[in-house]
């Protein structure tokens, strides 16, 4: 993949979430530039376009990846709508950074990988809490060996969620929670602690009655060290503080992580519990963070810390999920 030694042209496909998107590329004009903005309505592209002095506002993804001045697309639209997007978009030549899950199935996923490697570019995905210093303080403290070998894990996503739209429809987002905000805990609990060979779920839908997928489902998981981990998430829970949290027990020390407060505890055998706190990285900063990386590896041969397969692993533990959930069965992978 060649080096661009130049700012990044960037569309950005998706005018809701997308924002965000563009004002961290606003943010670093010697990076990149918003070029083009392309939404469902006009009225929102033309008005996004105007916002972040985008060259083109749009509904059209064949004008967008056919302006001469767009070297890379971020799709921040419904899952179901990554693949023929992001395949497009690498066939037209242009580098891609998704919002997760990377698809909405394991088909779909792996014929966006395959376009992206027949045409060259980098494809990515927004699994941006990887950039939280403290889930980075995690990893650090786990690959030193300062907790010993993970035993048990746990991870949380707590808290009510008002769904709207495509959320409703399993076929657009692939499932419900699981596949949506559980997401990023699948993603977090495979990085920190391993590769998942095991996968047995249960969900039910208790609180958002009209979604076609469920608002509530647990996972037990067995990973290649031999540790348990357990993985609950819920849209449905009524409480002023959502919880997104991590426990990750080893031989030696325990650590916890909490997004709400931006900490982590931990304690070594039996000393007091310390904790740290990282506020100067917000879940906004993350995803900051994770375009700036992307930047990074178009303009200057970084290593991606992300890779495709990677968001396909992740995408793989769920669908075990969702076929245990159907059968009652244990999948094995």
């Amino acid at each position: 993949m060649p080096r661009i030694s130049r700012p990044i042209g960037v569309a950005v496909i998706g005018t809701r979430f997308g924002n965000l998107h563009a004002e961290a590329i606003s943010e670093i004009p010697e990076r990149a530039r918003v070029v083009a903005i392309c939404s469902r309505t006009e009225e929102h592209a033309q008005q996004s376009a105007e916002r972040w002095g985008a060259d083109l506002g749009t509904t059209s993804l064949e004008k967008v990846l056919n302006h001469p001045g767009v070297d890379a697309v971020h799709l921040c639209v419904p899952h179901h709508l990554h693949a023929p997007m992001a395949i497009a978009a690498a066939r037209a030549g242009k580098h891609i950074l998704t919002e997760k899950p990377i698809a909405a199935t394991m088909d779909e996923a792996d014929r966006m990988i395959e376009a992206a490697e027949q045409a060259g570019v980098l494809l990515m995905v927004s699994l941006n809490h990887r950039f939280l210093r403290h889930h980075q303080r995690a990893k650090a403290l786990i690959d030193s060996g300062t907790i010993g070998e993970i035993f048990l894990c746990q991870g949380a996503f707590l808290g009510f969620s008002d769904i709207k739209g495509w959320r409703f429809d399993p076929v657009q987002t692939g499932g419900g929670v699981l596949i949506d905000s559980g997401m990023h805990r699948i993603d977090l609990l495979r990085w920190l602690v391993g590769e998942v060979v095991s996968v047995q779920a249960e969900s039910g839908t208790y609180v958002h009655k009209q979604m076609g997928g469920e608002d509530t489902a647990s996972m037990l998981l067995r990973f290649d060290n031999g540790a348990i981990g357990h993985l609950v998430c819920s849209w449905g829970i009524e409480t002023p503080t959502r919880e997104e949290s991590l426990m990750l027990a080893g031989r030696n020390g325990t650590i916890w992580t909490e997004n709400a407060n931006l900490t982590l505890r931990y304690t070594i055998g039996r000393q007091p519990v310390e904790q740290e706190a990282f506020p100067e990285v917000s879940y906004p900063d993350s995803v900051k963070h994770l375009i700036t990386h992307f930047l990074d590896c178009l303009q200057q041969d970084a290593v991606p810390v992300i890779t495709a397969e990677d968001a396909r692993a992740a995408l793989r533990i769920a669908q075990a999920a969702y076929h245990a959930m159907k059968t009652g069965e244990k999948v094995i992978l």
